[in-house]
């Protein structure tokens, strides 16, 4: 074989790996809509076909340019080797991950002098014994003197502690507003993970809509960034009245809400959790969902992504230049939820 064909040769497997590279790409975008096992093996295919590139360029490197094409070689086999510890680890360990560890969460706690400083005639506080003798701990923030009040759950983001809301809760006129802490977080006990966050939020539910001074026909699930996860689990779970969203997410997964091409090869087996837009189709409550235009953790398209699939009506307020940290922020946002709060009265 001549010089001539050989290169030719290597050329022509190079076209045919970097085309294998882009079906992997195309396979890649098509996973955020189709997953399934067809998409793993051509992601697969696609991302072996653009390493056999690499190392065929680096394999012609070296016979002109010995150092360079050492170099590569070297580079290669770093990024192949990578992404295979990478790849068995999250296969084998992401749901031991999501439901055995705190990952998503991290946690926050309060010290027990700051958490009973903020008691007042109308802020109390809550002690609730899980069913697997874990003590979850927070706060209920009462608006009104009637005998029955409408109920706000509350569930907060990650690394948040859920007395922030306090302030806010209180403006919250004529409705009661529980501020529970997940477990590890505040004055709960406990690690969090995705199992037993979910199963807290029915058993907050069924707890508080069976108390006496509770109206559990007007009970509200509302989330603000993971804990919008969880309120659409309670939405789907249980008869809520109506479900509020704060810069909520289609899913999560051990890399966060959004993926970049890094983990290109991995987005076949990368599962999905707190899965908001699977349930969505299935709740018809009514939906209001706040949106900041410059949230960069959670982009406003995957949040319209969750409500294009609500089942049922939906409310979208975007507000120009607000961040993911909107529910904190001076604008409109808390007098649009009293707004769409008193709808729910009225019915």
């Amino acid at each position: 074989m001549t010089i001539r064909s050989a290169i030719q040769s290597e050329f022509r497997w190079l076209l045919v790996c970097i085309f294998l590279g882009i079906v992997g790409l195309t396979a890649y975008a098509a996973s955020k809509f189709t997953p399934g096992k067809l998409v793993v093996i051509i992601t697969g295919i696609g991302f072996l076909g653009f390493i056999v590139a690499l190392i065929i360029l680096a394999v012609r490197l070296r016979r002109f340019v010995p150092i360079v094409g050492a170099a590569g070689i070297s580079l290669v086999s770093v990024i192949v080797v990578t992404y295979i510890i990478l790849f068995a680890f999250v296969y084998f360990f992401q749901d031991a991950v999501a439901n055995k560890t705190s990952s998503f969460f991290q946690p926050k706690t309060i010290p027990v002098e700051a958490a009973q400083a903020l008691l007042d005639p109308n802020v109390t506080a809550i002690d609730l014994a899980t069913p697997d003798g874990i003590h979850l701990r927070g706060w209920m923030v009462r608006n009104s003197i009637e005998a029955k009040t409408p109920l706000v759950i509350y569930f907060g983001g990650s690394g948040s502690e859920v007395s922030e809301m306090i302030p806010f809760a209180e403006g919250l006129a004529g409705w009661s507003v529980a501020l529970i802490n997940y477990r590890g977080f505040g004055l709960s006990e406990g690690t969090p993970t995705q199992s037993n966050v979910l199963a807290d939020s029915l058993f907050i539910y069924d707890t508080l809509a069976s108390r006496t001074d509770i109206d559990a026909s007007q009970v509200v699930a509302m989330g603000y960034s993971l804990g919008t996860g969880v309120a659409v689990y309670l939405s789907e779970q249980r008869p809520i009245a109506s479900t509020i969203l704060a810069s909520p997410y289609d899913y999560w997964t051990l890399i966060g809400v959004k993926q970049t091409p890094l983990y290109a090869p991995l987005s076949g087996i990368i599962k999905h959790y707190f899965d908001s837009i699977l349930r969505a189709p299935g709740i018809n409550d009514p939906l209001l969902c706040l949106i900041g235009s410059n949230d960069t953790m959670v982009p406003p398209e995957l949040s319209r992504r969750l409500t294009d699939a609500w089942g049922g009506k939906v409310t979208v307020i975007q507000y120009p230049g607000e961040d993911h940290g909107l529910l904190f922020h001076n604008n409109r946002c808390w007098a649009d939820i009293k707004d769409f709060l008193s709808t729910i009265k009225q019915h």
